[in-house]
This record gives C-alpha cells, structure tokens and sequence, in this order.
C-alpha cells in the first residue's frame, strides 16, 4: 500500500507519522510513502501497483489534493482507497473536497485506528 502526502507541508504532522507507525506494525502489509519530489506521474505508476492507497491531507494545497484523489479513483488495482483529513478546516475540505461514497473518511485522531484497521482489512 501506498501512503500519498506533500512532503513539504505535512512531512512532521505528528498523526501522520502515527498512520505511518500503525500501518509498519501490522502483518502482511508493506508500506510505500510518497517521495519529496514525486510527480504525480510516478504517483500513478505507484498507485497501479497497489492494492491500497491512503492519502493524508492536512497542510497541502486543494489542487495538490484533487490530483491525488482523482489518481486514486482512477487506480486499477486498488482494493481500499482512505483519506485523512488532518487540520486546518478538517470540515471544510471534507465538504468541499473529498469524495465520501467512494473513500473511507477519517478526520479525528480518535478515529485512526479503528478506521485505518477497516481500510488495512479490505486491502
């Protein structure tokens, strides 16, 4: 599975790096995380080869984020697509910006675990 986020934005966000130590602990899964300099072109070669793709948005851009979650909708393989609305304006981006039917939502730390193992078990 993949991990996409912008490095320069939210490389230090302490839930991401706690997304990224529950996935490392769990079996069977291997985890990628988006490189500094990933160009959404290598972002989709990545994202064929996955079985699963989350995607932290906290700091980044809207249109950084649009890019991402339209490359993930349009991934081939993926089994689980998540996203993790991180401040500022959680509620704000997830009604403006994410799509909700067809990605699983999670915007609270105290949602990670039980919604990131729903995500980790459909992969």
């Amino acid at each position: 599975m993949i991990m996409l986020y912008n490095f320069n934005t939210d490389h230090e966000s302490d839930p991401r790096i706690k997304i990224k130590e529950r996935i490392e602990n769990m079996d069977m899964v291997a985890l990628r995380i988006s490189e500094p300099f990933d160009s959404p072109e290598s972002e989709k070669a990545e994202l064929d080869g996955c079985h699963g793709a989350l995607i932290y948005y906290g700091h980044a851009d809207p249109k950084w984020y649009l890019v991402r979650q339209s490359l993930l909708l349009k991934a081939q393989n993926i089994k689980s697509r998540a996203v993790f609305v991180d401040e500022p304006n959680p509620d704000k981006k997830i009604s403006r910006d994410i799509l909700n039917k067809q990605l699983i939502v999670i915007k609270d730390v105290t949602e990670i675990i039980p919604k990131l193992d729903n995500f980790l078990n459909n992969l």
